[in-house]
């Protein structure tokens, strides 16, 4: 049986809600948070496009290769691919302070904000592409 890469997205909201889950410089459960919700919906859109395989040229950062497919997308999905896409960017951008960036602090607002974009990132695509998302 495969993994659901959905239940990333769930965990997030479930630690979302834990009273631990708070502002301040010790900010762990949100930084886990939103880094979860981030991988779900991006390994989910990975998939969608083909690319659960795809490693592409050593200068070219993946993540913005998986993201460029909805960018650049065409066709009868264009206008909700592009929103994918903003979710998308919006998203590993937040997941980059919450994993790289030490320094920056976190409020639970703007992670519960990421969260929500995530649920939507993912109802869009499982709206457009279907359930079926982990290919092997």
């Amino acid at each position: 049986m495969t993994f659901d890469l959905a239940t990333y997205l769930n965990l997030a909201e479930e630690i979302l809600e834990l009273d631990k889950a708070n502002d301040g410089h010790d900010n762990a459960y949100l930084r886990c948070s939103i880094s979860r919700a981030y991988y779900s919906v991006f390994c989910i859109a990975r998939n969608f496009k083909g690319l659960k395989h795809y490693w592409g040229p050593a200068d070219e950062p993946f993540h913005i290769a998986v993201l460029d497919k909805y960018r650049t997308s065409g066709g009868r999905n264009k206008k909700i691919d592009k929103r994918i896409w903003q979710l998308l960017d919006y998203l590993r951008k937040l997941r980059v302070s919450a994993d790289y960036h030490e320094e920056h602090t976190l409020t639970k607002e703007k992670v519960r904000d990421g969260v929500e974009k995530a649920r939507e990132c993912y109802d869009k695509l499982v709206g457009t592409y279907g359930d079926d998302y982990n290919f092997s």
